[in-house]
Formats: C-alpha cells, sequence, structure tokens
C-alpha cells in the first residue's frame, strides 16, 4: 500500500495485489489508484508545459532547419531532471542569440559532398547524416582558421555543457566516463576529426526519443586551436570494432583519430550535432541505415554498431 501512497507507478500493480492479501478492501485501493491517475496527469501536464516553454525558447528567430531541430532538442532536455538549473536555461535560451544561432543550424544530408577542404591546416569532411544545432560563439572569425574536431557525449551531460562549456574531466564536477589512454594529467579533453569516431556509443550513448523504438545521439562540433592538440591513434580496440573494417569511410584508419587537449580555452563548441534512430528517423537526412535499428537483445547501440560494420565491411 505504500508504493499507493507514493504515487509509484512501477510497482502499481505488486502494490495493488500486496493490499488484497492484506485484507485492504477494494474501495480503498481504487481510490489510492485513483489519486495515482491524478498524480501521473499532473506530472504530464507540468512536464508538457516545461517541453513548450523550452521549444518557444529555442524558436526563437528560427529557420526551418532550426525547427526540427528545436523540437527534438526540447524533448531531449525535458528527459532529465532539469530542477534549479530550468531558470537559467531558460533565461539562456529566451535571450537571442547566447546560445544558439538558428540561421546558421543546418541539415547535412548523406546526399551532400563529404569533402570539404581544410580547416586549421587539418581535413574537414561534412558531417552528412546529422542535424547540426549551431551554437553562438560570438565573434566567429576569431575560429575560422582554426580545426574542427567532434566530441561525443552524453544527453545527461548536455545541459552543464550549455551553462558552463565543455570542461576538464575533474573540474568543476565533470567526471571521467571512459579511460584516459595517452594521458599524462588525467584531465584530458578528448575530441577526433572523425564525427563517426565521435559518435560511437562508448562516447555519445543513444538515448530514447519520446516515442518506442526512437533514439537520438548527441556530439558536440568544436573548432580547436591549430597545434594544442596532441594527435593519437584510435584507442577503442578490437573489442568495439572489427580490426579489418575501416571506422570512417572518410579516413584510411585510426591513426590521428584522437586529439588530446589540456585547456578548455583552446576549443570553441560552435554546433550540437544530433542524429536519429529507428523506424522513425528522417531516411532524407540520415540514411535507410538508422531506420533499421531496433531494441534487439543487447541494446540500439549493439544493433547500431553490427549494422554499420556490415556496411563498411
Amino acid at each position: 500500500m505504500e508504493a499507493l501512497q507514493r504515487g509509484d507507478a512501477a510497482n502499481i500493480d505488486k502494490a495493488c495485489c500486496q493490499a488484497q492479501h492484506a485484507g485492504l478492501g477494494k474501495a480503498r485501493i481504487d481510490a489510492a489508484r485513483r489519486q495515482l491517475d491524478r498524480m501521473q496527469s499532473q506530472q504530464a501536464g507540468s512536464k508538457n508545459a516545461v517541453v513548450h516553454q523550452i521549444e518557444a525558447a529555442l524558436l526563437v528567430g528560427s529557420t526551418e532547419s532550426h525547427n526540427k531541430l528545436a523540437q527534438l532538442l526540447a524533448r531531449v532536455l525535458i528527459q532529465h531532471n532539469l530542477g534549479p538549473a530550468l531558470p537559467r536555461l531558460l533565461e539562456l535560451l529566451n535571450k537571442q542569440g547566447s546560445v544558439f544561432n538558428a540561421p546558421h543550424s543546418r541539415t547535412y544530408s548523406l546526399k551532400s559532398s563529404a569533402d570539404y577542404g581544410l580547416r586549421g591546416g587539418k581535413p574537414y569532411y561534412k558531417p552528412c547524416g546529422w542535424l547540426r544545432f549551431a551554437v553562438n560563439v560570438g565573434d566567429f572569425h576569431l575560429f575560422k582558421d582554426w580545426c574542427v574536431a567532434y566530441h561525443g557525449t552524453a544527453s545527461s551531460k548536455l545541459i552543464p555543457i550549455l551553462l558552463k562549456g565543455l570542461r576538464r574531466p575533474g573540474e568543476d564536477g565533470v567526471d571521467i566516463s571512459h579511460g584516459q589512454a595517452y594521458s599524462k594529467t588525467r584531465k584530458t579533453i578528448y575530441l577526433s576529426p572523425s564525427i563517426e569516431y565521435a559518435a560511437f556509443p562508448v562516447y555519445a550513448n543513444m538515448f530514447p526519443l519520446d516515442e518506442k523504438n526512437h533514439w537520438a545521439q548527441l556530439v558536440l562540433q568544436c573548432r580547436v586551436r591549430p597545434g594544442a592538440f596532441q594527435e593519437m591513434r584510435g584507442s577503442l580496440g578490437n573489442k568495439y570494432w572489427p580490426k579489418h573494417v575501416r571506422f570512417d569511410p572518410n579516413f584510411e584508419s585510426v591513426s590521428g583519430l584522437e586529439w588530446l587537449l589540456e585547456s578548455p580555452d583552446d576549443i570553441a563548441v560552435v554546433g550540437l550535432m544530433m542524429r536519429e534512430f529507428g523506424p522513425k528517423a528522417d531516411a532524407a537526412v540520415h540514411g535507410e541505415l538508422v531506420r533499421k535499428v531496433c531494441e534487439g537483445a543487447q541494446g540500439p547501440e549493439f544493433e547500431w554498431t553490427r549494422l554499420r560494420a556490415a556496411e563498411y565491411e
């Protein structure tokens, strides 16, 4: 009965069975159920109100490409307990130009040509198959000659990054999510010139959107000061990817796919990249392969890795 009184929806049926075995009357159980229904309805209404607030803020000065991203991002943000961060987040989002730069949001379909020359002396390949939410960095000309790289992140880390920027592990409560391969300080920030490497599920988790069998993942697009990073071989290993298969069609090997930086001042986050998975993903943007991803026995991350490896082999 305690679960009923707490509004514990996950254990509602179990709690009712326990209440019946305890000899509690049907009327009392039905009353508890009705109370739970009211609580859940209020919670859903509150959640939807916050979604609309965030979405409205994101749509300020929007373009067609930005609109879809705004709707998706609002659903991503609300999945996490915003708590005291919500007022600050809404304040930033409502202040036009403070977080996102709507006119520069982009849809990079798979039909686009990937090779786009050099940036900061390093190859830049368009992130085809991704949606880009442009992040405002003030005077972009300060970074236009910097290299382009990517940083995979968990959806739960997005709000702290939006509020505080990309920080070193161990600073400002930032935890070490992955092994610090090659690092001498244990506070190294890792990026990659390959969005596919940065988006590997070990680095960029796949999280559910509202509908069943519909997921997304996030990657930060960054500009990196030339000469400020150490280039190292990809350290994922054969545990996650077949050795004989290219990790990214744009790169011949994993050599130089990890860039190690020690100072956040050498990194400017210029875009929030998003990719969808499952039957509801937009094939015109993300391609047909992502639409084949399902829950599977080991989760959508495993299914996506298996599909990609088979596609590239």
